[in-house]
């Protein structure tokens, strides 16, 4: 696959190149082409950064690797992140308050507070950094181009959003629009509209609100798209325009990938992200499987489960 950054997105203008976003994206599409020890030896360089800076900074951290002895320098090969501890999100919990640095390396500096989906069944607290929307865009921008997906086409979003007043809600619940995907992406690409369906009205009018919006890409979670898809083959219906779909959040089984591909016609791609590291995998653009989002995470399988 040939780099795509310069034909994929339509810039606004020659000034959208010196976006930071733009220039995050245009780094991960250099790096993304790294031979696979280049990448490990960046990923390497960027792990011992990381717990240099937990060792000085952050109490739990600095207590913990002094306990087992870690130094940065005993990082040597990927098969070292094994003398790492793992961390349990009752312990996140339990230790937070120890758990936060006392310093930012510049030019990092705080940005609010998130917290995960809790489909793992334990919710969890997390402060951001300005960096975090920027690279967490920068690689939202290299998943749409894996996926194959244009922004500039129209999206249909159905999930579950938290929203602070009752206006909001009605207006979630009856369905919203804007004419753009991500507000932070206004004056650096091209975008379509993107419309905004809640997830806990009653499944029929989903597809009655998709039939009339009739995006070209919908986004969803998995469960509920393949619960859509059982009562599409019941009606022998369609969706107009409807070119992909892109799932999230949930696992999304071959099976179940099958069956809504069946009574969707179209393709799914199904991406593999969460709220305390971003984008972690994405489909691959000219096969099967998925690419590791290396230069964001060092992903590890531990086990079956």
């Amino acid at each position: 696959m040939a780099s795509m950054s310069a034909s994929f997105f339509q810039l606004v203008s020659e000034k959208s190149r010196e976006s930071p976003i733009w220039k995050g994206y245009s780094q991960l599409d250099r790096t993304q082409w790294l031979p696979a020890a280049a990448l490990e030896e960046l990923q390497l360089h960027h792990l011992r950064s990381l717990v240099a800076h937990c060792r000085r900074e952050v109490p739990y951290y600095r207590d913990t690797y002094q306990k087992c002895g870690l130094q940065e320098d005993d990082l040597r090969t990927l098969a070292d992140i094994r003398h790492l501890p793992l961390l349990a999100r009752t312990t996140w919990q339990s230790h937070y308050a120890h758990l936060q640095a006392e310093h930012l390396p510049p030019p990092m500096r705080e940005a609010g507070t998130a917290s995960t989906s809790g489909t793992s069944g334990v919710a969890i607290e997390l402060r951001q950094t300005n960096l975090t929307a920027l690279w967490w865009l920068a690689f939202f921008l290299r998943d749409l181009e894996w996926c194959g997906i244009d922004p500039r086409g129209s999206l249909a979003c159905i999930r579950a959003v938290k929203l602070k007043t009752d206006e909001q809600k009605r207006r979630f619940r009856e369905g919203l629009v804007q004419p753009f995907w991500h507000a932070s992406l206004r004056g650096i690409i091209q975008m379509g509209p993107c419309h905004g369906f809640d997830l806990l009205q009653d499944p029929r009018r989903q597809l009655e609100w998709l039939r009339t919006t009739a995006p070209r890409y919908l986004l969803g979670y998995p469960s509920n798209l393949d619960y859509l898809g059982q009562l599409l083959r019941e009606e022998r219906g369609q969706i107009p325009n409807l070119e992909l779909i892109q799932s999230f959040a949930e696992s999304l089984e071959d099976d179940m990938r099958e069956r809504i591909e069946t009574a969707f016609g179209v393709p799914v791609k199904n991406t593999y992200s969460c709220m305390e590291a971003g984008y972690l995998a994405s489909p691959c653009p000219v096969g099967d499987g998925f690419h590791v989002h290396g230069e964001n995470v060092i992903l590890e399988v531990l086990d079956e489960a």
